[in-house]
């Protein structure tokens, strides 16, 4: 398996003995792992860009050790079939993110048994597709609670500057 023998050369582990591997590879072509839709991170750090991807997860694991031995990232593999769409998370001068996500063949792969990872399910309530999940209304509210400690953080600011101008003029 040439792409096996890449990875080992570029300081990939395998988690477990190479017959254990091949004998857990096998039984992956076998068994059904299921059809996932999941987002898949692109783009630089200060610029990122999320692809929403149709994947069959095949349950194998890769380790990299990084320059001390110690585990690194672990890096999962999955067959990616198809692309539905793309998700912009930085905010436009609208205060926008931008989303494109083909619907017809989301319905198509739903249908077929696809299993939406939680991040998706997220995006899909907020794009009205799906009902809202709960996280997200909780994200929400977390903000919104935030925003109005600050709000009352600087209104009573500005009432004790007030009230100090006030005693200072009479």
């Amino acid at each position: 398996m040439p792409s096996l023998r890449r990875w080992l050369k570029k300081g990939y582990k395998l988690p477990l003995p190479l017959e254990e591997y091949h004998k857990r590879q096998r039984a992956a072509r076998e068994r059904d792992w299921g059809i996932r839709i999941r987002l898949s991170w692109e783009g630089c750090s200060n610029r990122p860009m999320h692809r929403i991807l149709v994947s069959k997860n095949t349950g194998l694991q890769w380790e990299k050790l990084n320059s001390e031995g110690f585990r690194g990232k672990r890096y999962q593999e999955d067959q990616f079939i198809e692309q539905l769409g793309t998700l912009d998370p930085i905010v436009d001068r609208d205060g926008h993110q931008l989303c494109c996500i083909n619907f017809d063949r989301l319905k198509y792969w739903l249908v077929q048994g696809a299993k939406p990872t939680l991040g998706v399910v997220e995006l899909l309530g907020l794009s009205g597709y799906l009902p809202l999940h709960p996280r997200s209304l909780l994200k929400s509210r977390r903000r919104l609670r935030g925003e109005y400690e600050k709000a009352g953080k600087v209104a009573g600011f500005i009432l004790r500057e007030w009230e100090e101008n006030q005693q200072i003029e009479n």
